[in-house]
């Protein structure tokens, strides 16, 4: 077991309420979405979920992501990695031509420095996501957040503030 402590999942309101009402998370597609040269990732694993360990991800990395960065479900990332493969992931390590087309990047480290870690998997979903879920952080005031609130409560998953 990894010493991971506390990993995020950045999405919007309405999808983090899709998944804990349905106890299950999607997962993405390796082959899409990852920059070349991570070809041992994409032949050893066939889905993958984004995370984090930096809980100010969406005002420090990626604000201009909107609505994609309304909530988190906070994760606890030790449980994780008793069950599924969790790995450090860097997309601009990988690939020169993101480097080349934002040059100045290098100067923005907070931007180009993700402090991601990569869940993987050859299942396309996780079943009984919630028992993994130590929280949900909300970041905006935007989306059905009552409504959130609602199920969370019914889950016995905490509500956090920033």
């Amino acid at each position: 077991m990894k010493s991971l402590g506390s990993l995020y999942h950045f999405t919007s309101v309405e999808t983090i309420i899709e998944i804990i009402s349905t106890n299950v998370i999607i997962l993405k597609d390796t082959s899409m979405g990852l920059p070349r040269n991570t070809d041992k990732i994409s032949d050893k694993f066939t889905y993958k979920l984004s995370l984090t360990r930096n809980k100010h991800f969406d005002m420090e990395s990626r604000p201009a992501l909107g609505n994609e960065m309304e909530a988190a479900l906070i994760f606890d990332g030790d449980r994780l990695s008793e069950f599924y493969k969790i790995v450090p992931f860097n997309y601009y390590a990988f690939d020169p031509d993101l480097l080349q087309a934002y040059p100045e990047g290098r100067e923005k480290s907070n931007y180009w420095l993700e402090s991601e870690e990569m869940l993987l998997s050859n299942q396309e979903a996780i079943d009984g996501i919630n028992k993994f879920i130590k929280g949900i952080m909300i970041t905006t005031n935007v989306g059905d957040i009552e409504k959130l609130k609602r199920i969370a409560h019914k889950r016995n998953i905490p509500i956090i503030k920033r």
